[in-house]
């Protein structure tokens, strides 16, 4: 039995390719796939579970914690995420292809079996570098895959449903601000907890804006989102509505905090007005670079939220 079968993943059918691209693709380098798995993984998003994680430390106690094993703990966490990615390229490459994917799994740049026997290395590397580092980070790694990976595969995947998409993105911005707490080996203040749970509930409801881009393969995937549950206009205002709803909450929480924690909460506010005005402005048909105008809008201000937590208690 494969991994594939195992994880109850059905082996995607690749197109054909010319000889000497085929013998390229089935014998890739490492650097050439070490560069493949990086790409898979979504470096964007990458860079904001780190910045999660560092910005959640940073507030609590500074950033003077995240060296010596603290810099192994950073490491693990990147890898068990990217475990996380490439497995769901993995499980996606059907859809992925559908909606005009060009990463490496979906492209058959990178090998399918390959890059599950990377991800599995990965999260095996990256939780032992947890290790060395805290018993509270391993565990909060191994929940990261657990989640991660559940959202991936199983009869009834996470990524299936709505309900599933925001438990796996909500559980994800929590894990990552729980361990950065674990990194600076202090507990956080009732501010600052209310704030990490407000930011992982506006991005767990408002991860269906991925969606609004990739209908057509989610729907020949079987997959129920938003989108495909309530139509695309319907969809849209719940996002919206949700978005709105909790950028109130970050404005009372920038009034009632001080310091650092006052300005993110601020920042998070006016992006989750931008939010609700670009998935109700962003066009739901045409090109794919404009449907993503959504999403963008959420990762910018992801970063711009996490940058802010992190610079504040420095200045």
């Amino acid at each position: 039995m494969t991994l594939l079968q195992f994880l109850e993943i059905p082996a995607p059918a690749f197109p054909a390719v010319p000889p000497a691209a085929a013998a390229d693709t089935l014998r890739p380098s490492v650097f050439r796939v070490g560069r493949m798995l990086l790409a898979e993984s979504r470096p964007p998003v990458q860079i904001v579970f780190l910045l999660r994680l560092v910005a959640f430390a940073a507030a609590v106690d500074g950033v003077g914690r995240l060296a010596g094993t603290g810099l192994l703990g950073l490491a693990g966490w990147s890898m068990i995420w990217m475990s996380v990615y490439v497995f769901n390229g993995v499980s996606d490459v059907d859809a992925d292809r559908r909606n005009g994917s060009g990463r490496p799994i979906a492209s058959g740049r990178l090998p399918v079996g390959t890059a599950a026997q990377a991800a599995v290395l990965l999260a095996v590397t990256g939780l032992g570098l947890c290790a060395l580092c805290s018993s509270r980070l391993t565990v909060l790694g191994l929940a990261g895959l657990l989640i991660g990976w559940r959202y991936s595969a199983g009869r009834v995947p996470l990524k299936a449903t709505t309900g599933g998409i925001a438990l796996a993105a909500g559980s994800g911005v929590l894990l990552c601000y729980a361990a950065g707490v674990a990194i600076a080996g202090r507990s956080a203040g009732a501010a600052t907890v209310a704030f990490g749970i407000a930011e992982a509930a506006w991005l767990g409801l408002c991860a269906a804006t991925k969606d609004f881009s990739d209908v057509e393969g989610d729907r020949l995937t079987g997959r129920r989102t938003w989108p495909i549950v309530f139509g695309d206009r319907v969809a849209r205002r719940l996002v919206a509505l949700a978005s709105g709803s909790l950028a109130a909450v970050f404005a009372a929480l920038a009034l009632l905090s001080g310091g650092g924690l006052a300005v993110a909460a601020a920042t998070a506010a006016v992006g989750g007005v931008a939010l609700s005005v670009a998935v109700l402005c962003s066009p739901a048909t045409g090109n794919r670079a404009a449907r993503r105008r959504p999403y963008r809008t959420l990762m910018v201000t992801q970063y711009a939220v996490n940058v802010t937590l992190l610079i504040s208690p420095l200045a």
